[in-house]
């Protein structure tokens, strides 16, 4: 009897089902391709029907803190240099629980080029507790990167927690800092290595040794400092997003050596600011049969994910007035970029975004097209001052006017941007454009 009754609703429920998914069909699937989208057929391509695939995973993290004397400042009293390096190791600690860290490791540079291995988080974050943990000799940053590029592997990403103050650096010979550096990271670049560079300031209290020779004694002024990551690009990135959802806030950052600076995901919306006549591509990266008619415009959306540029970066000041765009056989204009989640979506629009992680929507609208086919580009452009210049001192013998400076900052900075040959724009997405 139990057997008879379970079957009977195995059956009831099977049906219903059946019924559920047949009732439950798009309406719109009896719409003509040209006005329904290539996303609303029935076969899905394989980006649209990629499923999240999980976070890139990190078999190791090394976390350095160079501890010579001109840190002392940053560990004396209650300061947001310990709070944020207390808050990074908390953060590692909980990654690595989560599995997406498999182990860390912690050292301190106490002298050149001297690692010590700190046993574990707990007794790292005892090292932030006194100044008195800050009494080494000079850094030499460049060696540094030397030996920690030597300890790299696809495996590991670095830390590099720091003041970056060259302390063995000639100003005048600014030529020689950025060869020296170019050199250094001409190798991180072979090795597929990427950089991630975050400045923050901290209050400081105690002694800072001027360049070329010197002490000055500091109280309660502001004074940077910087978190250098670098490993492999996907592992960095990966690292680099879990670090930014824990609240991980830099005040300024730049970032060399990953596929998202030139070649951000984006795809043409099915519905979102469309007008006019054509279709998308199956690909969500282009337009077919396209008909203009004339003194009539079209207009198309075009989602962005730049999610994994700095907040300055897609900020709606910046990113309006920088962003361009270029024709070959098209005229047009950018008429609005906004965050896509300010966007009332369609279904299918919405499976675009959730499926690449689409962030931003810009709106072009195209008024001519010369002969059967053209395209048009559109370019972010690198156009404000490098915030690193701000922040740059050729002179820190003056305590007033060296408060929020770093000594030939510029110079180290630039040294890594020509190993990465980073000088041109931020990317450039192309849209091909056919006429029926």
């Amino acid at each position: 009897m139990f057997l008879k009754h379970t079957i009977s609703y195995i059956f009831i429920h099977l049906l219903s089902l059946y019924l559920l998914a047949g009732c439950s069909g798009d309406n719109n699937s009896t719409k003509s391709e040209k006005n329904n989208p290539s996303s609303t057929t029935t076969e899905k391509t394989g980006e649209e029907a990629a499923v999240a695939t999980p976070s890139e995973s990190i078999s190791r993290v090394n976390l350095y803190l160079e501890t010579s004397a001109s840190m002392a400042g940053y560990l004396s009293g209650a300061t947001e240099f310990k709070d944020e390096l207390a808050n990074l190791v908390s953060q590692l600690d909980k990654l690595q629980n989560q599995n997406t860290i498999a182990n860390t490791g912690y050292f301190i540079i106490p002298k050149d080029t001297a690692v010590q291995k700190v046993d574990d988080a707990g007794a790292f974050l005892n090292l932030l507790k006194s100044p008195k943990n800050a009494i080494g000799a000079n850094s030499l940053i460049v060696d540094i990167f030397t030996m920690l590029q030597s300890r790299n592997n696809a495996q590991t990403v670095n830390i590099f927690v720091s003041d970056f103050i060259l302390s063995d650096f000639d100003i005048t010979n600014k030529s020689i800092i950025q060869g020296q550096v170019n050199r250094i990271f001409n190798r991180y670049q072979t090795a597929n290595t990427a950089t991630s560079i975050y400045a923050f300031t901290s209050q400081f209290n105690g002694k800072y040794y001027p360049y070329p020779r010197g002490v000055q004694e500091y109280k309660n002024v502001t004074r940077p400092y910087y978190i250098w990551i670098f490993g492999n690009s996907q592992k960095v990135d990966a690292l680099n997003k879990a670090l930014k959802k824990s609240g991980f806030s830099p005040e300024e950052e730049l970032h060399f050596g990953f596929d998202f600076n030139a070649n951000p995901t984006f795809k043409v919306m099915n519905y979102a600011g469309k007008q006019g006549d054509f279709v998308v591509a199956r690909n969500n990266q282009g337009l077919e049969d396209v008909q203009l008619y004339r003194n009539r415009n079209l207009e198309l959306g075009i989602g962005i994910d730049l999610s994994a540029f700095p907040d300055k970066i897609t900020a709606n000041r910046y990113i309006t007035k920088n962003l361009q765009f270029e024709g070959k056989n098209v005229e047009g204009e950018i008429v609005s970029v906004q965050p896509i989640s300010k966007v009332q979506l369609q279904k299918s629009d919405n499976t675009l975004v959730e499926t690449n992680n689409l962030t931003h929507l810009a709106t072009v609208q195209i008024a001519t097209i010369r002969g059967k086919q053209g395209s048009f580009t559109l370019t972010l452009a690198k156009t404000d001052t490098p915030w690193y210049e701000e922040w740059n001192t050729d002179d820190d013998s003056n305590a007033e006017k060296n408060e929020g400076k770093t000594f030939a900052l510029a110079y180290l900075i630039e040294g890594v941007k020509q190993a990465y040959r980073d000088n041109t724009d931020y990317f450039t997405i192309t849209v091909p454009v056919v006429k029926e």
